[in-house]
């Protein structure tokens, strides 16, 4: 997963948030709570061998495969895995341990490193074995030049399988594979001026990021995220990327509350909505929000699609300004009714009639018209209960040769 998105899924996981995980042998069904009321209900099916099959969400995220919900719970399962997915009791057991002390080294280098280049995950984690043990692994100067020839008839072997795939390059994984290497054969001085030579390979530069993170050298690691965050600027403009989340925690991490509130509200601005209430605790814990929050919300109104902006006013409870909105697009008064029915009850049963009325010329087939009288509760869930009776009946009328539709409207 995007490690932007694991990084946020661990401090969903370490505060707490994963409520509940429910196992059905290999099912799992887990609540994590989020930015809504509700919990979200994240699902993942494990193969007999522990293996991730399929997962789901049913938070919005839709910017890539993996949300940071998902990420928490298996977070939680790889934490605590008792109850975890079972294994075939049929399954021979294999002496692992042995396995390897047997094995010889080019063996074992040879599996490390294609592994390294199929699983990032792993990657990471050799990685950091590497560079916090302070020891010499399996590379060493003496072998290091057998590791390097490894690599590159594995390289070989994988440009023979996907030369013809569109885009496609090895260049920045051999590159990571081979600071995996340095790191173990020379130290991290070596291996460190090798990463600020490969600073166009991205995961390099992240490694070199957090390095300075951990030394506290927060100007440079800024530096850094800033150089990559000019070339993002031509790359991606409608969500924030992995370098904006980064600088975040460069300036938190570095006491520079100033710089952390305005990146806070620059993610706030490129559409996540966890850093709109970030932003809303940093300032109040400053004394600030009540004189920022009018523009902030004008910000968020200019910057952001309709939906956006709508979902931040509901969350604040600006039922006049929501109210606007939904005048401009009137369909939207069955996701905003129930909020808006208190002050604007006649308008908000007006507008849902008459989109009632309007999806009914439309609706032609079961499918249609259950979801037809999904909107008639809805507007009786605003307290038009009689106003649903009296489109009930309207629509009887005005389709009487419609059974599918007639049958629908008597379960409602």
């Amino acid at each position: 997963m995007d490690p932007t998105i694991l990084s946020r899924g661990e401090d969903y996981y370490r505060s707490g948030l994963v409520e509940s995980i429910d196992w059905d042998e290999n099912h799992v069904t887990a609540e994590v709570s989020g930015s809504e009321e509700t919990p979200y209900l994240v699902e993942l099916d494990f193969s007999e061998d522990g293996e991730v099959e399929d997962q789901s969400c049913d938070c919005p995220y839709e910017w890539g495969p993996v949300c940071k919900h998902t990420a928490a719970v298996l977070l939680a399962i790889q934490a605590e895995p008792p109850d975890g997915p079972k294994k075939s009791a049929n399954a021979p057991k294999i002496d692992i341990r042995s396995l390897l002390e047997r094995a010889e080294k080019p063996q074992l280098a040879a599996l490390i490193l294609e592994h390294c280049r199929e699983d990032l995950r792993f990657q990471s984690r050799v990685l950091i074995e590497l560079e916090d043990s302070g020891e010499q692994a399996l590379a060493d100067q003496e072998n290091e030049g057998e590791f390097y020839r490894l690599l590159n008839r594995l390289s070989d072997q994988q440009w023979e399988n996907f030369q013809d795939t569109p885009g496609y390059g090895y260049g920045e994984q051999d590159k990571i594979t081979r600071y995996v290497i340095l790191c173990s054969a020379q130290g991290p001085e070596a291996a460190r001026a090798y990463l600020e030579e490969n600073l166009e390979a991205d995961e390099l530069r992240l490694i070199l990021i957090r390095a300075d993170i951990a030394k506290r050298d927060y100007a440079h690691a800024e530096r850094l995220c800033r150089e990559r965050l000019e070339k993002e600027q031509t790359e991606r403009w409608y969500r924030p990327g992995r370098w904006q989340y980064l600088l975040y925690e460069i300036y938190r991490d570095g006491g520079q509350r100033e710089e952390q509130i305005c990146q806070a509200c620059k993610l706030a601005l490129l559409g996540d909505r966890d850093f709109y209430q970030t932003t809303k605790e940093l300032l109040t814990e400053d004394g600030r929000w009540q004189e920022m929050y009018p523009g902030f919300l004008a910000k968020l109104k200019a910057s952001r699609p309709a939906y956006e902006y709508m979902e931040i006013l509901k969350l604040e409870r600006e039922v006049p300004l929501l109210m606007e909105q939904v005048r401009l697009d009137p369909k939207s008064v069955f996701r905003y009714g129930d909020i808006l029915a208190a002050q604007y009850q006649e308008e908000v049963y007006q507008l849902c009639t008459a989109a009632i009325r309007e999806d009914s010329e439309q609706a032609g087939n079961r499918r249609e018209y259950r979801a037809l009288c999904g909107l008639i509760k809805l507007l009786a869930g605003f307290g038009g209960q009689a106003e649903a009776k009296a489109m009930i009946a309207e629509l009887r009328q005005r389709y009487p040769r419609r059974p599918a539709l007639l049958d629908e409207l008597g379960r409602v």
